[in-house]
């Protein structure tokens, strides 16, 4: 019976020294492939097996480290379920890590914006070093462009004091005939070169009244019809400023009273005339001038050649 009870408990003893071993070999093969995969220890030979018919020895040997940590050789089984813990502990990590900044509001930048800055810098200046290119320096100076030109068409509204020059009415003799001074007002249309030369033609009315005729006092309407054609040409003095020089031609169609006389005529003649004028550019579509204009009328039936002047206020638009 004693027998029986020394082989029993010596069983039990023995039993419990083999799952302690099992459980520390494991254990210790984590440990060593943790320490393999950060390249620090390489992982010592397994511990051999204890089983009832093994005997214990009194103390464990000192694993050897080999020049070679490629060489041992590691259980599958072991390295992957320690990758698995490693890569669970990282991720858990990350999340904590993550949580925190969140609580305390805290952004993390992907990169610093200095060195992105550098980098920016550096690549602009290997771009303009770079052989073959033909990238100039930025110009600090102040930059002035000519306003644009002005549009190829324009049309024109024009008004306009008229003083009537003297002039002489034949009626059994000649007579001197004079006026009164009056107005006008017309509407040209003009095609622009690239020289700023043009052509056009345009069209106006004259209004003023008889004012004696002998050196006695008559009243009477008259006025001018004029239609023709223009030559001209603008002179740029600045970029908003222009001289206008203009020559035209055509015919004037008359209407002349003499109350006194009880003459009234109707007749189409000859017209001309030359301006000049200055041109203010308010942008490249719309333009303002002021003028002098000299003009005159070929002679109608029996009231002689007249000429007038003509001081004025010229505005445009430009399309």
């Amino acid at each position: 019976m004693r027998s029986f009870k020394r082989f029993f408990i010596s069983f039990l003893i023995s039993f419990c020294l083999f799952e302690s071993a099992n459980a520390n070999s494991d254990l210790e093969n984590e440990l060593d492939a943790l320490l393999l995969e950060n390249d620090e220890v390489p992982p010592p030979p397994p511990l051999p097996a204890f089983g009832p018919d093994k005997t214990i020895p009194s103390s464990p040997s000192t694993p050897v480290i080999k020049s070679n940590p490629s060489s041992v050789q590691v259980a599958p089984t072991t390295v992957a379920k320690s990758t698995k813990r490693t890569s669970e502990i990282y991720v858990d990590l990350d999340q904590r890590i993550n949580r925190l900044l969140e609580r305390l509001e805290i952004s993390v930048p992907t990169e610093n914006p200095l060195n992105q800055h550098s980098q920016n810098n550096l690549s602009a200046t290997r771009k303009s070093s770079r052989p073959g290119s033909f990238a100039l320096p930025p110009d600090s100076s102040v930059q002035r462009f000519a306003p644009p030109p002005l549009a190829n068409n324009r049309f024109s509204f024009y008004l306009g004091f008229t003083i009537p020059n003297d002039t002489t009415y034949s009626r059994n003799g000649n007579h001197d005939l004079t006026f009164q001074n009056g107005y006008e007002l017309g509407v040209d249309y003009n095609f622009r070169f690239e020289d700023d030369s043009y052509i056009g033609a345009f069209l106006e009315g004259k209004f003023f009244d008889t004012k004696s005729v002998a050196g006695s006092s008559s009243k009477g309407s008259n006025r001018l019809l004029n239609i023709g054609f223009t030559l001209g040409q603008d002179w740029s003095l600045s970029d908003q400023l222009a001289l206008i020089t203009e020559a035209s031609m055509g015919g004037a169609l008359t209407n002349y009273e003499i109350d006194a006389d009880h003459y009234s005529v109707k007749d189409f003649t000859f017209y001309y005339s030359f301006l000049l004028g200055l041109e203010f550019k308010w942008n490249e579509s719309w333009q303002t001038s002021v003028y002098y204009e000299l003009d005159g009328r070929a002679s109608a039936d029996r009231i002689d050649y007249q000429s007038f002047h003509q001081l004025g206020v010229e505005t445009g638009f430009g399309f």
